[in-house]
């Protein structure tokens, strides 16, 4: 965990050292994008090799449900509480 905070002490400290130099903007805008890229398919591969991939899948999609729908469920709460708050003032 160390490391990880160094790396990015490192990298902060290297991005306020180079600046807004075009060289640096210019390879930024060519590495950003493939990095993620690059990312993502290792995550991809690491999730792939798992065996029980299909078991969970199941189990994802109905803890995924039920979060969206306590989100929505929270959010007309909030909505219909600050209506009836701002409705009283009036």
């Amino acid at each position: 965990m160390l490391a990880y905070l160094g790396c990015l002490l490192l990298g902060i400290g290297l991005a306020l050292a180079v600046g807004e130099r075009p060289v640096v903007r210019r390879a930024q805008a060519r590495l950003l994008p493939a990095t993620i890229l690059v990312l993502l398919f290792f995550m991809g591969v690491g999730i792939g090799r798992d065996p029980e991939l299909p078991r969970k899948i199941a189990r994802f999609g109905w803890n995924a449900g039920a979060v969206a729908l306590l989100a929505v469920a929270g959010s007309v709460a909030a909505v219909a509480g600050l209506l009836w708050v701002l409705g009283r003032r009036r």
